[in-house]
């Protein structure tokens, strides 16, 4: 009666030690503390085991619930994601994550209690008073000492296998599903559980660790509690990637504008937001608590970090790429009604599309990463300098590519007509009348190099300078190139030419470059000497007539105070 009722779990280890002690004085033929180990050993893995099934069943019967649901009515379905099996803030966690929160619940109630006891028990202490044993044999200690351990392994195995799978592929089969095989879900779904899951697992150690159990127990535990870190760092990173190559979805192309960044659109702000949340959401998980390794601490974690962070910092660069030569693919798949054709007729054309995401581009890389990179550092983030070298060289790199992209956009057609235009009405430089002042290919170049200037100017003045100065350059080499391939001037086709070359070197003004000069310099090298006074007249005529046109080309015309130097 009195073994029977030892038997009975749960029982407190005040209740186990007088029946203990009962026993004992009756003399029975076995050794009662141990059987009592044994029993409670027993009753704590199948306790666990029962608590797994329970729950497996429960996340198999709820995921059933929702497919009945969805062919029977999609509103329906949505409402029992909201309050069934999401995921997201305010819904109700996954059987899984309760799953993990029984099983610390049922190892901190129960580990404590059999450990005392046994130690009680191996130390002979339990029975000293009534002088009917001493310490308990050698063996025994070891074999309860393996016990305690294989009760720890249980927990920590059966956490991997909801959480972690891929830590026991290693295991054969059998063994396998000793710690039951869950759904596989996709990693975004378990996303918001993880650091609560770390949690339980922290909580489990710290009530532990005054037990003194052996080290190789307690390391098991460390070794969960590392892995759950290392993977919810690694999963929220990639999550965090993921949602910042889907920020194309968000623009909208509105912008704010000042003169010292020019236009932004919210997408900057938006990516520094999914970073920063993500810093401070692993900033919990990247800690270091009491007896735990620095998640950082061996080198393949370090180079596996700095290469998540720098993907991570470098995938706003594609998004915002991806805009730039494709503005929003998704909005090529909307509907024909009202609102969404507006959508479509309000995207920028090409041209703005690539200033605006250079002045996106260029806030990033000189604002908004330093400031991210200094928040990684202050979290203890590995090698923040060499994340801030990498993210940076992307974003230079997009600088180069989208800035080449937008010179080719708008100095192509300059170059383009500049030849039909100077020989439109079958003009012949060998059969030029007496010139009467610049001719007009040479204005039209001139007017389309306001229109960039204009274009650039109301979104990106910044850029100006660096855009004008390329483009100019472009047209200057066309002019040269054009001039050098006419085999005969007349005398006053040698004035002509003479006179166009001056009046566009005037007309770009602070806007000429070394390499311009030089290549006008040697076209008119190629040309024959003309009346200087002459040229020098029609040229002041020209500039008083396009005074106010060239205005923007006058160095006080140039509000920008800041300057993008690549």
């Amino acid at each position: 009666m009195l073994k029977k009722k030892l038997m009975v779990m749960p029982s407190t280890i005040e209740e186990q030690k007088k029946l203990i002690r009962y026993l004992v004085h009756l003399e029975v033929p076995y050794d009662p503390a141990w059987e009592c180990l044994l029993n409670m050993q027993k009753w704590l893995v199948n306790l666990m085991h029962r608590c797994k099934q329970e729950q497996i069943d429960k996340e198999e019967e709820e995921e059933k619930e929702l497919q009945r649901a969805t062919r029977l009515s999609p509103f329906h379905s949505s409402q029992l994601m909201h309050s069934g099996s999401s995921f997201k803030a305010g819904g109700r966690p996954l059987k899984r994550v309760a799953y993990v929160e029984l099983l610390t619940k049922i190892l901190c109630e129960h580990v404590p209690d059999f450990w005392r006891l046994g130690q009680s028990y191996l130390s002979g202490k339990l029975l000293k008073e009534m002088k009917k044993m001493g310490r308990a044999d050698a063996g025994k200690q070891t074999e309860f000492k393996q016990k305690v351990q294989n009760i720890i392994l249980l927990y920590g195995n059966l956490i991997r296998s909801a959480f972690l799978p891929h830590t026991l592929e290693r295991m054969d089969v059998k063994q396998r599903e000793v710690y039951g095989i869950w759904k596989e879900r996709k990693q975004d779904s378990l996303l918001a559980w993880l650091p609560i899951c770390v949690r339980h697992v922290r909580a489990c150690i710290h009530l532990l660790l005054p037990l003194e159990l052996p080290a190789e127990t307690m390391d098991i535990l460390h070794r969960v509690a590392f892995d759950l870190r290392w993977s919810c760092f690694s999963i929220f990173l990639r999550q965090a990637i993921q949602d910042i190559k889907n920020l194309h979805e968000r623009e909208t192309w509105a912008v704010d504008t000042d003169d010292e960044r020019g236009a932004i659109t919210m997408l900057p702000t938006l990516f520094e937001n999914i970073v920063s949340e993500t810093i401070h959401t692993l900033n919990e998980v990247v800690a270091v608590r009491q007896g735990e390794k620095q998640l950082f601490g061996e080198v393949a974690n370090q180079k596996a970090a700095i290469a998540l962070w720098s993907e991570l910092l470098e995938s706003f660069a594609g998004t915002i790429k991806q805009l730039a030569l494709d503005g929003n693919p998704d909005r090529k798949k909307i509907g024909v009604d009202g609102v969404n054709k507006n959508l479509r007729e309000s995207l920028p054309s090409l041209g703005k599309r690539l200033i605006i995401v250079l002045s996106n581009c260029f806030l990033t890389m000189d604002h908004i990463i330093p400031r991210l990179v200094d928040n990684l550092q202050k979290y203890g983030y590995p090698d923040s300098p060499t994340i801030l070298k990498n993210a940076q060289d992307s974003y230079h790199s997009l600088d180069e590519e989208l800035f080449s992209l937008y010179i080719e956009e708008k100095a192509n057609p300059i170059i383009g007509v500049l030849e039909q235009n100077m020989y439109a009405g079958k003009f012949d430089w060998s059969q030029c009348s007496t010139p009467t002042g610049v001719r007009s290919y040479v204005k039209e170049a001139i007017m389309n190099l306001l229109e960039v200037h204009a274009e650039v100017y109301s979104i990106g003045p910044a850029f100006v300078e660096r855009v004008l100065r390329d483009i100019v350059e472009a047209v200057a080499d066309e002019l040269s190139r054009l001039f050098q391939c006419i085999t005969k001037f007349n005398a006053n086709g040698a004035l002509q030419a003479r006179l166009d070359i001056a009046a566009f070197e005037v007309a770009v003004g602070i806007y000429k470059t070394p390499k311009m000069r030089s290549t006008l310099k040697d076209t008119l090298g190629r040309i024959a000497a003309s009346n200087t006074k002459t040229v020098d007249t029609m040229l002041a005529s020209f500039t008083k007539q396009m005074q106010f046109y060239l205005m923007p080309f006058k160095p006080e015309q140039q509000s920008t105070k800041t300057r993008i130097k690549v």
